[in-house]
């Protein structure tokens, strides 16, 4: 079930479902309203598709899924004369034997991320297909979000690579808004395979403060013992007798 929560005053609008597919276009699935009839869009009229509607909700059903039902769920309002859309749903499809033949590994972070610093996320796609047939997308859930937002990758598909292809997220001027934990996705042909995702934790300035004054006291600590090893030194037995010599 897809879930679609709203407030109780929109209720009398005319409610939508989209579904978007990686690389297409959104495709019009249904469309409701209330004392008003219910309309599945040519494709998905077939009977497997069901709307569970309440005063707060428009949730979708459907049944007997297969790999032609993966993509980009949205459910969308329209207020006036516009089309006002919640975040979008992800469906994948677990158990496609055709996609058991590319596997998507995802390198994790291991240096400190601080606020203004940069970063580079790195996806390796491991397939028997040609790099032409792969087509790359990231996903990002933060801990505030409830679903994960799409974030198209600025990849080359015309490079060549045989067995092993990488491809690589450039993100520049970090904020805190854009820790979360980042998903690289990749469409074989309709097949839609997900890695095992990379977290980005954005460190506040604090920290790094933190970090700085520690620093800054282990080496004034450092200091002063070497002042004191030079002091005593200076006053020892065989610095009092070079004196006398």
């Amino acid at each position: 079930m897809l879930e679609c929560f709203f407030s109780k005053g929109l209720r009398t609008m005319r409610f939508y479902w989209f579904k978007q597919t990686l690389g297409g276009k959104p495709l019009l699935l249904v469309q409701s309203q209330r004392n008003a009839a219910t309309e599945f869009a040519e494709g998905f009229n077939d009977g497997r598709f069901q709307l569970d509607e309440g005063e707060a909700h428009f949730h979708l059903n459907f049944s007997r899924a297969s790999r032609y039902d993966e993509g980009m769920y949205f459910c969308g309002v329209r207020k006036s004369y516009e089309v006002l859309f919640a975040n979008g749903t992800f469906l994948a499809v677990e158990g496609n034997p055709r996609s058991a033949a590319t596997t998507v590994v995802q390198s994790p972070i291991s240096d400190p991320i601080y606020p203004g610093g940069s970063v580079t996320l790195q996806c390796t796609v491991l397939t028997e297909k040609r790099s032409e047939e792969l087509r790359v997308v990231w996903f990002r859930r933060s801990s505030g979000d409830a679903l994960p937002g799409l974030i198209y990758s600025p990849t080359d598909t015309r490079s060549q690579c045989e067995d092993k292809c990488a491809y690589v997220l450039y993100k520049t001027n970090l904020t805190l808004n854009d820790s979360g934990m980042y998903y690289c996705v990749v469409d074989t042909c309709g097949q839609v395979i997900f890695g095992n995702g990379t977290m980005l934790e954005i460190k506040p300035l604090a920290s790094l403060n933190s970090v700085v004054i520690s620093l800054g006291g282990a080496l004034l600590l450092c200091i002063g013992i070497i002042i004191c090893l030079i002091w005593l030194n200076c006053n020892g037995k065989e610095c009092r007798h070079c004196k006398g010599t």
